[in-house]
């Protein structure tokens, strides 16, 4: 539904591209990093090359980002990745209270980037340090939403590292699959995942992520969000499904801030740490150059090419 044809095209980046004289329009966008494979920490199914018992997982290389403009992002700045709850989609209860929503969201391929980001943690306690970027068209996108529950209650362990109970308030309807999530061979498939499709250099796919509450709320609780506009965000500091659920310890509901791990990106460089300023993930496919050295020798050509211009 989203696929379409086109020839592989990716260059690798790094923060020297700057110094080898790359042009700022040259090198705006967003971070498309290649994400760590530690062991079993943090594999969401599609994400990691473990062999779990019992099932098939689909890796996907590499996990893209929102960063704002000079900070690792840039012409789409963290509008990269967007969700907007749609007011006329509220879903209510003979009572009033709001039982559902849609959450029309949009991933752009805003690539290269401009500017340094921050290292990126999650719960596992892998870390990732990189000032390498991938440029490339994104194949198989795949986004995750890490404040959202499977519409199984009771199929989240709400106890013992690196889960963060409670069970989510919000539960997803629509999506294609779950991501596993866990950092042990006993874990789940239990994140909710959507499919993107491929996404060109310098286009955006749009889809409706449809949601439903299990407890439901006045609509007061939640028009902050509905006001706000973008509510999805995904900085480099928060590496793969960071946390899970993102209402946990030290990120409890609070009117007016967050809901349920759902935050308003105000544009800001880093807007929410407490819930590593990401509530969902972008997981894609990027074709590498096979050495280090096919890398650097494109950057020097490109910065060639960019002095003889000028000259």
């Amino acid at each position: 539904m989203f696929t379409a044809s086109f020839t592989r095209s990716t260059l690798v980046l790094s923060s020297i591209g700057l110094a080898l004289g790359l042009t700022a329009q040259m090198v705006e966008a967003s971070p498309l990093l290649r994400i760590p494979d530690q062991g079993f920490q943090n594999v969401v199914g599609f994400n990691g090359n473990e062999p779990i018992p019992g099932n098939t997982l689909t890796n996907r290389t590499h996990e893209f980002y929102d960063n704002q403009t000079g900070n690792g992002g840039g012409s789409a700045s963290t509008n990269a990745i967007t969700g907007n709850i749609l007011a006329n989609s509220l879903t209510f209860d003979g009572g009033g209270l709001v039982t559902g929503f849609t959450i029309h969201t949009t991933i752009t391929n805003d690539l290269p980037p401009q500017g340094p980001w921050l290292d990126g943690a999650n719960s596992h306690g892998e870390t990732l340090s990189t000032p390498f970027s991938s440029v490339s068209d994104l194949y198989n996108a795949k986004l995750t939403t890490e404040f959202a529950d499977d519409g199984i209650r009771g199929n989240f362990p709400t106890s013992g590292a690196p889960n963060f109970g409670p069970e989510s308030n919000i539960f997803a309807k629509n999506y294609d699959e779950l991501a596993w999530y866990s950092n042990t061979n006993t874990g789940k498939f239990q994140v909710p995942t959507w499919d993107f499709g491929n996404i060109l250099l310098g286009q955006s796919v749009s889809r409706d992520l449809r949601f439903g509450l299990y407890n439901p709320v006045s609509q007061a609780t939640i028009q902050f969000l509905i006001d706000a506009g973008d509510i999805f965000m995904n900085r480099t500091t928060d590496l793969k499904i960071g946390d899970y659920f993102e209402n946990g310890p030290g990120n409890v509901d609070a009117a007016g801030i967050r809901y349920q791990g759902l935050a308003v990106d105000d544009g800001s460089a880093y807007p929410n740490t407490l819930n590593r300023s990401g509530n969902v993930s972008v997981f894609v496919d990027v074709p590498e150059p096979a050495s280090l050295a096919l890398m650097i020798a494109g950057l020097a050509g490109l910065a060639t090419t960019h002095r003889r211009k000028k000259a």
